[in-house]
C-alpha cells in the first residue's frame, strides 16, 4: 500500500530526496508525515520547508485525514499560536502530520517540547486556565474599559496580514513609549 497524503488524499507521499529518513512529504501541498521516533531528531527541521506561511481556516487546516500508514482517522489538536492551527496525529502509531509551515511555527514556540501533550485534555485545560488568569489580572490592572478596547483591537488585528500586524504593533509601541 502506497501512503497517501491525509490532506490531498489521492497524492502519494514521497521520501524527501537525498535523505535517510522515514519522513514522508506530499509533493502537492508540501505537508510532512513524521513518525513518532523521527519527531525528536534535531535534523528534522532542515527537511521541512522554510516557508512559515500558515493559513488558518483554509480547507487543508480545517480538515483531518487518514493515517498514511493505514491506522485510521487522525486526531486533531488545536495549537494556540499566532496564527492558531491544527495538528493531526495518529492514535495508534503517534505519527504527526504537519501542514506546510506548521513545524516552523512550533519550533518558534515553547510547544515543541510539549508536542505529545497537545492531545492531552489536562494540558489543554491548564493552558486555557493560565490564559484566563492572565486576562483577569490584566483586566483588574487596566480596568474594564481599556481591557475591552485591547480585546477589540486584538480581534481586529488577528484578521490582518503578518506585515499589517507588525506595523500596528510597532506603531503602538512607539506611541506608548513616547517621552
Amino acid at each position: 500500500m502506497q501512503p497517501a497524503c491525509p490532506k490531498c488524499r489521492d497524492v502519494t507521499l514521497e521520501h524527501p530526496e537525498g535523505r535517510a529518513s522515514r519522513l514522508l512529504r506530499c509533493p502537492t501541498c508540501r505537508g510532512t508525515w513524521m513518525p513518532k521516533d523521527e519527531a525528536r531528531l534535531e535534523a528534522v527541521g532542515s527537511l521541512l520547508d522554510a516557508d512559515s506561511t500558515i493559513r488558518p481556516g483554509t480547507t487543508e487546516d480545517g480538515r483531518t485525514g487518514l493515517c498514511p500508514l493505514g491506522h485510521g482517522i487522525l486526531i486533531r489538536a488545536k495549537v494556540d499560536a499566532d496564527p492558531g492551527f491544527y495538528l493531526e496525529r495518529c492514535a495508534i502509531c503517534h505519527g504527526i502530520w504537519f501542514d506546510k509551515g506548521e513545524w516552523n511555527a512550533l519550533a518558534q514556540s515553547h510547544l515543541m517540547e510539549h508536542l505529545d501533550e497537545l492531545w492531552d485534555p489536562a494540558f489543554r485545560h491548564r493552558n486555557r486556565q493560565s490564559e484566563a488568569e492572565v486576562q483577569a489580572s490584566l483586566q483588574r490592572e487596566l480596568g474594564p474599559k481599556v481591557f475591552e478596547a485591547l480585546e477589540a483591537l486584538a480581534t481586529h488585528l488577528a484578521e490582518r496580514s503578518p506585515r499589517q500586524k507588525s506595523a500596528a504593533l510597532a506603531y503602538l509601541h512607539q506611541r506608548v513609549n513616547r517621552d
